[in-house]
């Protein structure tokens, strides 16, 4: 079938098992790996490493299967994780391979009745070495019984004869038998006899168990010279898989029983770990604690399994080609270039690949009967691999399907210098017209990852998603989420309810005891609150509760680590592209309605929040004179980051008490961070490399950005009416700034936020005005509707402070006064 002809056919659901075939390529890996068995002086351990479902399995088989073809080896397979059940997993092992052995020298002819008399009593005393273990696990409170707790007797009682028999076989003493038996009729004056007897003998226990392990080798190594007699090149070889899903004491028990072979030559071991894992389990259960800063361990897991494997084989990543060979091989009626990409965009794993095509065919079957001739199978894939691989730009897509074609857009115009390198710069044209998108930082950041980039370009031509319909996009995309991941616990799992209840409270009382409890949590008790609040804001969620309450979310998300790097920091603030051209200009009689901007300019997203300007003032920079041209001529007197009373001092609200002068020097500081700029919008960073400056906006310049381009008349900037459930004006009733993006409804036609309400924002005054106000435009939380409007102006002394008056910064060419 091809990538838009649909026929009905019947997916095949791929087993997770290993391949007794080599799809995936292993056969040089094989042959080099046989060699070395055969070869390799004796004893000696091999470790294939590699992550879960990688191959390592399948490559195992292979291996042993080409060594049953030799007759010099015997070969013995163990699963470990298949025998976790097992109370005492080391004596599974060693049983399989006693077990193995024997039957392979039995079938080679080589198993005389000397030799099956050993194997009998080594069968015979690894259970006997068990139930030794077994009873040396047997405790009982001696001090309670010893105080007259009647409760020990009375739960002893019922297994009495149990005690009895117990005690018997540790001892075979008569004595103690009758001690256990006056215990059992409540006679505690026998009981400190008796756990003396029991401490003692658990004690020779163990002695008796190490006899057995030194025996065991000895006789082990006997059996092994004894085959290899005449054979010097025989060896045996025996693989344990799956020892990384073990838990770490189960594990360990393996590594301790595989020490009794490594001295025994002809004895080869061929261990399939997750390298990772299984050194973290052997910390886990040795209790080591990573080392501090500057300090080195004299132990560690990574140090045990070196000790353990001599010869390790860390089993490469497949190459792309050999991915797509892979899929192909599972999936003979892949749908037309989906096997390119999943093969370019999938970690190349074989059990990933296959776990997700199977959901992927699941899909693609849904889809048939849903969507029908509309079905898009690479648009599915596409999307598939983006949930893998990006769950975050996923939550993304699932709330802005249209966005999809813009990270296409932006993928198929970036490009990248040096491999080698997680990500480039993105060119500055493509993420200058990003930025006029709702999300365009979160899909500039995704579009500069390298693999994403190659995913997106496959079949570019053939694969393109500008021309497919908003709804198409979403029907592809519901599919997938038959398999998204599931949401961030609710509030109802939280530890306490009350304080996310409270944090979203309709009373500004509620709130503040919330928000001062919040300021108390250890760091990590802050962690579920700050995931549960981040996953309301990516999925929007947090949009759909009332101002009041949404409010309080943002403040408690500024308390707890707000993630939005463009609203906290200053080198990554979000600018839009204002392009030149005709808009209408002013209101009434002095509107105009083709005024013309020969230039292009860029203005913030948000007004300058509290940590943005907090850079600045708490710099060293805040006192040099360059910054402060205007307010050295005034006389005005610097006095550093402003007073805010507590409702204002969030990190992530709009910074308010500041000055006309203290506006224009935090801009003429911006200019100066270069470095900083070079985090965040590349596009800004460019142009201000090349000259232009930040300032603060003309009142052309902020009102074209606010009404949009011609034939845009729209009275607010939020469009022709005004709401209190958008904006932040005195109809809302907040009584105080919100955190900026609280109300992304309160959204201009080129995608800047809050310049409706929040706070009214300084401008520049032209080259030439001499008068001695300044301009602030835009509407504030306490404004009334008709001071929200897009002409709506006001002016007052340079060194004026409110908090309702905060700033925009705007990026201008050089050649703007």
């Amino acid at each position: 079938m091809d990538g838009s002809t649909q026929q009905e056919f019947v997916w095949p659901i791929l087993s997770d098992r290993y391949s007794d075939e080599d799809q995936l390529g292993f056969k040089d890996y094989c042959d080099v790996l046989a060699q070395a068995v055969q070869q390799a002086d004796t004893p000696i351990s091999i470790g294939i490493l590699g992550d879960w479902g990688s191959g390592k399995t399948s490559l195992m088989r292979m291996l042993e299967n080409r060594l049953k073809e030799d007759d010099h080896c015997i070969t013995v397979w163990f699963d470990a994780w298949k025998f976790t059940k097992e109370e005492v997993l080391w004596r599974a092992f060693l049983l399989r391979v006693i077990s193995d052995l024997r039957n392979a020298l039995e079938g080679k002819g080589k198993l005389d009745s000397e030799s099956k008399e050993q194997f009998d009593r080594w069968e015979k005393r690894i259970y006997e070495a068990l139930d030794l273990e077994q009873m040396g696990e047997l405790t009982l409170d001696w001090k309670k019984a010893a105080s007259g707790a009647t409760a020990l007797v009375s739960s002893v009682i019922p297994f009495g004869s149990v005690l009895s028999g117990v005690v018997d076989k540790l001892t075979g003493a008569k004595a103690t038998s009758q001690a256990a038996q006056q215990l059992i009729k409540g006679d505690l004056n026998a009981v400190k006899d008796l756990a003396d007897l029991v401490h003692k003998e658990k004690i020779e226990i163990h002695q008796r168990q190490l006899k057995f392990m030194e025996d065991f080798q000895t006789e082990f190594e006997a059996i092994t010279k004894a085959y290899r007699k005449d054979d010097e090149q025989a060896r045996i070889v025996v693989f344990v898989d799956d020892l990384d899903r073990c838990l770490p004491e189960k594990a360990m028990q393996i590594l301790e029983a595989i020490k009794l072979f490594l001295e025994v030559e002809g004895t080869v071991f061929v261990l399939g770990v997750a390298q990772e894992v299984v050194q973290r389990g052997i910390e886990v259960w040795y209790k080591i604690e990573p080392p501090k800063d500057g300090e080195s361990s004299p132990f560690s897991g990574k140090k045990y399994l070196e000790k353990i494997i001599q010869l390790p084989f860390r089993l490469p990543a497949l190459e792309p080609e050999r991915f797509i060979g892979f899929i192909e091989k599972n999936c003979e009626n892949m749908p037309e270039f989906c096997a390119e990409i999943f093969g370019c965009g999938l970690e190349p794993n074989p059990r990933k690949a296959k776990r997700l095509i199977n959901v992927f065919g699941l899909q693609l079957a849904l889809g048939q009967k849903r969507i029908g001739e509309d079905l898009k199978p690479w648009l599915l894939a596409k999307l598939n691999v983006i949930q893998e691989r990006w769950p975050r730009l996923y939550t993304y897509l699932v709330t802005w399907p249209a966005e999809i074609s813009t990270l296409e857009q932006a993928c198929l115009e970036s490009s990248y210098k040096n491999p080698s390198e997680d990500s480039e710069p993105m060119p500055e044209a493509v993420e200058k017209e990003l930025s006029q998108r709702v999300y365009a930082p979160d899909i500039v950041e995704h579009a500069q990852n390298h693999g994403l980039q190659e995913m997106m370009c496959c079949k570019a031509k053939e694969c393109s998603t500008q021309n497919i319909k908003l709804s198409i996009l979403k029907k592809h995309i519901h599919l997938t989420e038959t398999i998204a991941t599931a949401p961030s616990k609710s509030v109802k799992d939280l530890e306490d309810m009350s304080l996310w209840q409270q944090l979203t409270s309709d009373t500004p009382e509620e709130q503040n005891e919330a928000l001062e409890k919040i300021k108390e949590l250890p760091d990590s008790e802050k962690k579920p609150l700050l995931s549960y609040i981040k996953n309301e804001l990516d999925t929007k969620r947090l949009f759909e509760l009332l101002p009041l309450s949404r409010a309080g979310a943002f403040k408690g998300l500024a308390l707890l680590g707000d993630p939005r790097r463009d609203v906290l920091d200053s080198g990554s603030m979000a600018f839009r592209c204002i392009k030149k051209g005709p808009f209408w200009y002013g209101e009434g009689k002095e509107a105009k309605e083709c005024h013309e901007l020969s230039y292009e300019y860029w203005l913030a997203k948000y007004p300058v929040t509290v940590s943005q300007f907090r850079q600045f003032a708490d710099s060293k920079e805040y006192q040099q004179d360059r910054y402060w041209p205007e307010a050295i001529k005034d006389g005005f007197q610097r006095k550093g980051m402003p007073e805010l009373p507590n409702r204002f001092a969030y990190a992530s609200h709009p910074v308010v008490n500041v000055s006309w002068y203290e506006s224009l020097a935090y801009c003429r500081w911006l200019k100066d961070q270069s470095k900083l700029m070079e985090g965040g919008n590349q596009a800004v960073a460019a142009l201000v490399r090349e000259d232009w400056h930040f300032c603060l906006p003309l009142e052309i310049e902020w009102e074209k950005a606010a009404r949009g381009p011609s034939p845009g008349k729209r009275l607010y900037p939020c469009g022709d009416a005004i709401a209190s459930n958008a904006v932040n004006y005195s109809e809302t009733g907040l009584s105080s700034t919100s955190s900026v993006g609280c109300f992304p409804d309160d959204e201009s036609p080129f995608h800047c936020i809050d310049m409706t309400g929040n706070v009214f924002e300084w401008c520049r005054r032209k080259p030439g005005d001499d008068s001695s106000s300044r301009v602030f435009r835009g509407g504030s939380w306490g404004s009334p509707a008709e001071d929200c409007r897009c002409s709506y102006r006001d002016g007052i002394v340079p060194d004026f402070r409110y908090d309702d008056l905060g700033f925009r910064v705007a990026l201008v060419p050089s050649s703007v006064g």
